[in-house]
Protein backbone atom coordinates (compact mmCIF):
# COMPACT_ATOMS: atom_id res chain seq x y z
CA UNK A 1 0.00 0.00 0.00
CA UNK A 2 2.81 2.46 0.83
CA UNK A 3 3.95 1.83 -2.71
CA UNK A 4 0.49 2.68 -4.11
CA UNK A 5 0.63 5.54 -2.32
CA UNK A 6 4.37 6.86 -3.40
CA UNK A 7 3.00 6.55 -6.85
CA UNK A 8 -0.12 8.88 -5.91
CA UNK A 9 2.21 11.38 -4.31
CA UNK A 10 4.79 11.21 -7.62
CA UNK A 11 2.38 10.89 -10.02
CA UNK A 12 -0.24 14.02 -8.64
CA UNK A 13 1.79 15.93 -6.65
CA UNK A 14 5.30 16.55 -7.96
CA UNK A 15 4.03 17.77 -11.15
CA UNK A 16 1.25 20.17 -8.86
CA UNK A 17 4.16 21.61 -7.08
CA UNK A 18 6.07 22.10 -10.22
CA UNK A 19 3.46 23.85 -11.60
CA UNK A 20 2.69 26.30 -9.00
CA UNK A 21 6.65 26.87 -8.87
CA UNK A 22 6.75 27.42 -12.27
CA UNK A 23 3.54 29.79 -12.28
CA UNK A 24 4.94 31.79 -8.79
CA UNK A 25 8.35 32.60 -11.19
CA UNK A 26 6.35 33.95 -14.05
CA UNK A 27 4.13 35.83 -12.08
CA UNK A 28 7.49 37.14 -9.95
CA UNK A 29 8.72 38.17 -13.95
CA UNK A 30 7.51 42.11 -14.47
CA UNK A 31 6.38 42.70 -17.93
CA UNK A 32 8.56 45.72 -19.57
CA UNK A 33 6.96 48.92 -18.89
CA UNK A 34 4.99 50.10 -22.15
CA UNK A 35 7.21 52.63 -24.53
CA UNK A 36 5.13 55.75 -24.28
CA UNK A 37 5.54 58.04 -27.82
CA UNK A 38 4.73 61.06 -27.27
CA UNK A 39 2.91 62.69 -30.75
CA UNK A 40 5.04 65.80 -32.16
CA UNK A 41 3.85 68.96 -30.56
CA UNK A 42 1.75 70.38 -33.14
CA UNK A 43 3.09 73.95 -35.25
CA UNK A 44 1.30 76.85 -34.15
CA UNK A 45 0.57 79.35 -36.40
CA UNK A 46 -0.20 82.87 -34.70
CA UNK A 47 -1.87 85.46 -37.05
CA UNK A 48 -1.70 88.95 -36.39
CA UNK A 49 -4.90 90.35 -34.66
CA UNK A 50 -6.14 93.66 -35.80
CA UNK A 51 -6.75 95.56 -32.81
CA UNK A 52 -10.91 95.95 -31.81
CA UNK A 53 -12.17 99.00 -32.34
CA UNK A 54 -13.09 100.14 -28.71
CA UNK A 55 -16.93 100.08 -27.43
CA UNK A 56 -19.13 102.99 -28.16
CA UNK A 57 -20.55 104.31 -24.57
CA UNK A 58 -24.43 105.11 -24.18
CA UNK A 59 -26.14 105.59 -21.01
CA UNK A 60 -29.50 104.91 -20.98
CA UNK A 61 -32.40 105.60 -18.07
CA UNK A 62 -34.40 102.83 -17.99
CA UNK A 63 -36.90 104.47 -16.00
CA UNK A 64 -40.60 105.08 -16.27
CA UNK A 65 -40.90 108.10 -18.66
CA UNK A 66 -37.27 108.97 -19.71
CA UNK A 67 -36.49 107.16 -22.63
CA UNK A 68 -32.56 108.36 -22.63
CA UNK A 69 -30.54 110.62 -21.38
CA UNK A 70 -27.74 110.86 -23.84
CA UNK A 71 -28.21 110.41 -27.81
CA UNK A 72 -27.87 106.60 -29.13
CA UNK A 73 -25.31 106.31 -31.60
CA UNK A 74 -27.01 105.69 -35.22
CA UNK A 75 -25.06 102.69 -35.25
CA UNK A 76 -27.05 101.31 -32.07
CA UNK A 77 -30.64 102.58 -32.56
CA UNK A 78 -31.82 99.26 -33.88
CA UNK A 79 -30.48 96.78 -31.59
CA UNK A 80 -31.24 99.32 -28.33
CA UNK A 81 -34.20 99.50 -29.46
CA UNK A 82 -34.81 95.90 -29.67
CA UNK A 83 -33.52 95.02 -25.69
CA UNK A 84 -34.02 98.08 -23.98
CA UNK A 85 -37.68 97.35 -23.05
CA UNK A 86 -36.84 93.14 -22.41
CA UNK A 87 -34.65 94.75 -20.09
CA UNK A 88 -36.90 96.82 -18.12
CA UNK A 89 -38.75 93.99 -17.78
CA UNK A 90 -36.09 92.14 -15.86
CA UNK A 91 -35.60 95.35 -13.14
CA UNK A 92 -39.62 95.49 -12.85
CA UNK A 93 -39.29 91.91 -12.21
CA UNK A 94 -36.89 92.24 -9.20
CA UNK A 95 -39.10 95.58 -7.89
CA UNK A 96 -39.60 94.66 -4.68
CA UNK A 97 -36.39 93.53 -3.94
CA UNK A 98 -34.49 96.65 -5.43
CA UNK A 99 -34.86 99.80 -2.73
CA UNK A 100 -32.06 101.92 -4.56
CA UNK A 101 -31.51 103.42 -7.98
CA UNK A 102 -30.19 100.13 -10.14
CA UNK A 103 -26.89 100.86 -12.62
CA UNK A 104 -26.19 97.77 -15.09
CA UNK A 105 -23.54 98.51 -17.51
CA UNK A 106 -23.64 95.51 -20.00
CA UNK A 107 -20.80 95.37 -23.17
CA UNK A 108 -22.04 93.56 -26.03
CA UNK A 109 -21.19 93.49 -29.68
CA UNK A 110 -24.85 93.19 -32.37
CA UNK A 111 -24.10 91.00 -35.60
CA UNK A 112 -25.06 91.34 -38.76
CA UNK A 113 -27.44 88.99 -38.70
CA UNK A 114 -29.24 90.36 -35.65
CA UNK A 115 -28.64 89.15 -32.87
CA UNK A 116 -25.49 89.71 -30.05
CA UNK A 117 -21.98 87.75 -28.68
CA UNK A 118 -20.06 89.07 -26.50
CA UNK A 119 -22.03 89.89 -23.98
CA UNK A 120 -21.21 90.57 -20.69
CA UNK A 121 -22.68 91.51 -17.49
CA UNK A 122 -20.86 92.65 -14.22
CA UNK A 123 -20.54 89.74 -11.65
CA UNK A 124 -21.64 91.78 -8.94
CA UNK A 125 -24.95 92.59 -10.15
CA UNK A 126 -28.12 91.04 -8.85
CA UNK A 127 -27.75 87.14 -10.01
CA UNK A 128 -31.56 87.27 -11.17
CA UNK A 129 -30.97 90.47 -13.31
CA UNK A 130 -28.17 89.39 -14.18
CA UNK A 131 -29.48 85.93 -15.73
CA UNK A 132 -32.23 88.18 -17.11
CA UNK A 133 -30.24 90.61 -19.15
CA UNK A 134 -28.24 87.62 -20.18
CA UNK A 135 -31.34 85.64 -21.36
CA UNK A 136 -32.54 88.96 -23.07
CA UNK A 137 -29.44 89.13 -25.07
CA UNK A 138 -29.36 85.84 -26.30
CA UNK A 139 -33.07 85.90 -27.68
CA UNK A 140 -33.73 89.22 -28.52
CA UNK A 141 -32.78 90.15 -31.94
CA UNK A 142 -33.19 93.47 -34.07
CA UNK A 143 -33.62 94.08 -37.84
CA UNK A 144 -30.38 95.56 -38.31
CA UNK A 145 -30.81 98.76 -40.84
CA UNK A 146 -27.45 98.86 -42.95
CA UNK A 147 -26.05 102.33 -40.36
CA UNK A 148 -25.09 99.45 -37.79
CA UNK A 149 -21.08 98.91 -37.50
CA UNK A 150 -21.03 95.84 -35.22
CA UNK A 151 -18.50 96.71 -33.40
CA UNK A 152 -18.33 96.28 -29.41
CA UNK A 153 -20.66 98.49 -27.41
CA UNK A 154 -21.51 99.73 -23.55
CA UNK A 155 -24.69 100.22 -22.48
CA UNK A 156 -25.59 101.68 -19.29
CA UNK A 157 -29.27 100.83 -18.06
CA UNK A 158 -30.66 102.65 -15.13
CA UNK A 159 -33.47 102.22 -12.85
CA UNK A 160 -35.29 103.78 -10.16
CA UNK A 161 -37.50 101.98 -8.56
CA UNK A 162 -38.88 105.20 -6.74
CA UNK A 163 -40.01 106.45 -10.64
CA UNK A 164 -41.56 103.25 -11.63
Amino acid sequence: MMRRELLIILGVLVPFGALVVLGLLFLRQEPPPPVIVAPPEPEVVVAPVAPSPPPVAVVVDAGAAQASTAPVPKELAAPLAAVTPEVMLCFRDERAHLKTPQRLEVRFTPTADGGFVEVHVPALTNPLIAACVEDVFDEVRFAPTGAETFRPAIHTFIFDPSRD
